[in-house]
């Protein structure tokens, strides 16, 4: 959305800076953070931009770590989040990935990936089908592929009409697993209880 405008976080490092949202996914390498799991600090993983650190690393296009300095909060306009094949991309030379999945869903990228393979197919395809009906040097395709008409549309039109299909199911099963879960606590509760009494009748 070029219109769109929201908070960024402004990420300082040793060979520039880039701006990007919270929840967008980074290539870096985090350093003594103890709120993490202990397989997480000092390698490379993709992270939500939001628990970097300042001392934490990124990767530049040049294949170099570059430490963070400096990380700040901005508003600005425009807001993009392209697809490529690989699901990577350069964002002002820092290696990013193509997602931003909600946090509180916390889905790492080699799933968002993996759920974006009939969109890298249909784009193959298209590709194919576009090349073999030019008729001509310079002349439009008489034939092309698009499926996005067959989806519905989505509250938020500035999502992929797919990405937001999968966001919505994703939320269906994780409330469906969240209702499942109460009864089995609720039993596990009585049990507990039940158990307690019996023992206090025990010393009685």
């Amino acid at each position: 959305s070029p219109h769109g405008s929201m908070t960024f976080l402004h990420i300082w490092h040793a060979t520039g800076s880039l701006l990007m949202s919270g929840q967008h996914l980074i290539w870096a390498r985090l350093h003594d953070r103890h709120k993490l799991q202990s397989s997480t600090c000092g390698e490379w993983s993709w992270v939500a931009a939001s628990v970097l650190r300042c001392g934490d690393e990124l990767l530049d296009q040049a294949c170099n770590a570059c430490e963070i300095r400096h990380i700040g909060r901005t508003t600005a306009q425009g807001i993009y989040a392209p697809l490529t094949a690989s699901s990577t991309l350069l964002v002002d030379g820092v290696c990013c990935s193509c997602f931003a999945p909600p946090e509180e869903l916390s889905i790492p990228h080699a799933l968002c990936h993996g759920a974006m393979f009939p969109l890298r197919v249909l784009a193959v395809l298209r590709e194919a089908v576009e090349t073999l009906s030019k008729t001509g040097h310079g002349q439009a395709p008489l034939l092309t592929v698009d499926a996005l008409w067959l989806l519905p549309k989505g509250e938020d039109q500035t999502i992929h009409p797919y990405a937001s299909g999968l966001l919505e199911v994703v939320k269906l099963v994780e409330h469906a697993a969240h209702i499942c879960r109460l009864p089995l606590a609720q039993q596990r509760i009585a049990k507990a209880e039940e158990f307690g009494l019996c023992e206090a009748q025990a010393i009685l």
